[in-house]
C-alpha cells in the first residue's frame, strides 16, 4: 500500500512537471522572450512570490510610455515591444496613441535608425492629419531640431 502511495506521488510530480513544461512552451511561443522579459523587468506592480507574474495584463499606456522613454532600454527592444503591441491588440486593453508613436519615432531617429523610424511613421501618416502629427512632435521635448527636421522629412518620403 505504501508503494502505491509513493508511486502515486511520483506520478503526480511527473504530471505537474509535464504540465509546467507544456505551459512554458506555450508562453515561449506566445510572447517572444525578450519582450516578455522586458515587461517583467519594467512591471510597475510589485508581486509576491505566490502571485503569478502577469506583465501583459499589468501593462497600460503610461507604463508603455515609461518603458519606451527609458534610456536604459535599448531602442530595438522598444521597437520590438511596440510592434508586438500593434500586432496583438487583443492582448492589451489599450492601443498606443499618436504621442507614443511620435516619441518612439523621434527616439529611433535620434539614433540614426532611419528605416525603423520610417516603418513606425508610415501607419500614422495615413491615420492622422499633418497638423495632429506636427502638434504631437512639437510637444515632445528633449530632441534636437535636426532630429525633428528628419522626422518631418521622413513624412514626405
Amino acid at each position: 500500500r505504501e508503494r502505491e502511495r509513493a508511486k502515486s506521488r511520483r506520478d503526480g510530480v511527473t504530471m505537474t512537471l509535464q504540465s509546467f513544461l507544456k505551459t512554458l512552451k506555450t508562453a515561449k511561443r506566445t510572447y517572444p522572450f525578450s519582450i516578455y522579459n522586458l515587461l517583467i523587468c519594467s512591471s510597475s506592480i510589485n508581486q509576491t512570490l505566490d502571485s503569478p507574474a502577469k506583465p501583459i495584463s499589468d501593462l497600460n499606456l503610461s507604463t508603455l510610455r515609461r518603458i519606451l522613454s527609458d534610456p536604459d532600454i535599448k531602442s530595438w527592444k522598444c521597437v520590438s515591444l511596440f510592434s508586438f503591441i500593434l500586432e496583438n491588440p487583443s492582448l492589451f486593453s489599450f492601443q498606443p496613441d499618436l504621442n507614443t508613436h511620435s516619441s518612439l519615432t523621434l527616439r529611433v531617429l535620434s539614433e540614426r535608425k532611419f528605416s525603423d523610424a520610417q516603418r513606425l511613421l508610415k501607419p500614422n501618416i495615413l491615420r492622422f492629419s499633418f497638423h495632429a502629427i506636427a502638434s504631437s512632435v512639437v510637444n515632445e521635448t528633449g530632441f534636437e531640431k535636426k532630429v525633428v527636421a528628419r522626422f518631418f522629412n521622413s513624412m514626405l518620403k
